[in-house]
């Protein structure tokens, strides 16, 4: 299904290697307006500052996938 037998992509298991990691960073910086899109539905404070699950923003900054 995904090519290599049991292999699937990160943002399926949560588990990732140093060659898909160097590739989510190469996509460059980003900008707080940009992260707090990428974040947004993740918050778990009612106000400012927000604060996010750790885990969870960090997958999301990396593989840059906003809410679906």
């Amino acid at each position: 299904m995904f090519g290599i037998a049991g292999y699937r992509p990160a943002w399926l298991t949560g588990i990732t290697t140093v060659a898909e990691l160097a590739g989510y960073l190469a996509k460059g910086p980003i900008g707080p307006a940009q992260i707090r899109r990428i974040l947004r539905g993740l918050e778990i404070s009612d106000g400012r500052p927000y604060t996010y699950p750790l885990g969870d923003a960090a997958a999301r900054l990396l593989t840059r996938k906003g809410k679906q």
